[in-house]
């Protein structure tokens, strides 16, 4: 068992507590906490509490990880899943373009068609993890070309109306499948640590 240690800064200087070992960064339950804003840097050892998460008061099973996925939204077209529930209830959702689930092709329309159909099969994923609109907590929307940004802003906040989750939205060179619109979340779930 590891003991607790804690780096504290204030006002730029640290003081240490204990150093952490090697070994201690190898033990896989050690939880490493960052607080922005100068309240200071904590290294937890969560050993004598069996729980790698102890600030949701969750006990860890070998089912931490759930692959979520549903045939309501399209399937994945790499190595990878359509989302990702943990233990804890957070919800990662892959990146969603305008794909049809029945075809596996980018709807026509350009791109509010594309925004429209990747937040509906954003959606059925988010219904499959047991979350929704509501519970998205963060965004990143990926656009083919800047100049697409007002027509996206104008479906994404019919889906996005309220509580607006944080978001980030960038231009890039090309997007999976020539779609001009990519979409991921991180959302939460009403229930957590099933």
């Amino acid at each position: 068992m590891f003991s607790r240690t804690a780096t504290v800064l204030k006002r730029g200087l640290a003081t240490s507590a204990a150093r952490p070992t090697p070994s201690m960064l190898l033990q896989p339950a050690l939880f490493v906490g960052i607080a922005i804003g100068g309240f200071g840097i904590a290294t937890l050892s969560s050993a004598d509490s069996g729980c790698p998460m102890p600030w949701v008061g969750c006990k860890p099973t070998k089912d931490s990880k759930t692959i979520v996925a549903t045939s309501l939204a399209p399937d994945a077209i790499g190595p990878y899943s359509q989302a990702v529930k943990t233990g804890n209830g957070t919800v990662y959702v892959s990146g969603n373009v305008g794909f049809d689930p029945a075809t596996m092709k980018i709807v026509k329309g350009g791109p509010a068609a594309e925004t429209e159909q990747a937040l509906k099969n954003m959606g059925e994923i988010l219904k499959e993890a047991g979350s929704s609109y509501d519970d998205v907590v963060k965004t990143t929307v990926l656009l083919a070309s800047i100049k697409d940004f007002a027509e996206v802003n104008k479906v994404y906040s019919k889906y996005f109306s309220s509580g607006l989750p944080a978001r980030a939205c960038f231009a890039v060179k090309e997007l999976p499948a020539g779609a001009l619109i990519e979409i991921d979340a991180v959302a939460i779930c009403p229930t957590k640590c099933k």
